[in-house]
């Protein structure tokens, strides 16, 4: 974190982009609704009904692309703007995270993650088989072969053919 407590702000052209898009939502709202205006008035001075009822459908046509871009084109700025905050709130607690663990004197994550990288030798296994009761030899017992049985058998006991 920086001296003010806040981490560094990443991706500027993608802030730029939600910014500039809503800008664009505005326009693009202020330029429908001014079309929509020129569509009344065309409506309101028709010297035919059939000019006139293309004017209304005009303006409701304007009105309703407007108010559709401007949603659409916010909407994508504010879904921008979610992700980089999610991507600054994670980067932020694990900072903050790091530092807790740094006062308790104790490795963090980061650190772990970069020696961890290093190639370390694997230990050595030693595998001891245990000593044969009677002490003939190092060889040490063979185990009895499992019991079969039958499928049909009921659980009571193995099955003798």
């Amino acid at each position: 974190m920086t001296e003010s407590g806040h981490v560094k702000k990443h991706y500027g052209m993608l802030r730029f982009i939600a910014g500039l898009l809503k800008v664009l939502a505005w326009c693009a709202l202020g330029g429908f609704s001014l079309m929509a205006l020129v569509a009344l008035a065309t409506a309101a001075g028709a010297p035919f009904p059939q000019f006139r009822e293309a004017g209304l459908l005009g303006f409701f046509l304007f009105v309703l692309y407007g108010v559709g871009a401007f949603i659409l084109l916010y909407l994508y700025a504010d879904f921008i703007r979610l992700f980089l905050d999610m991507e600054e709130n994670t980067r932020a607690m694990r900072k903050s995270l790091d530092m807790l663990l740094q006062e308790k004197g104790q490795p963090t994550p980061h650190d772990t993650a970069l020696s961890a990288s290093a190639p370390t030798p694997a230990p050595e296994r030693v595998i001891r088989l245990p000593e044969s009761p009677s002490g003939v030899g190092d060889v040490p017992p063979v185990a009895a072969p499992p019991t079969i049985s039958s499928p049909s058998s009921s659980g009571d006991g193995p099955h003798t053919p």
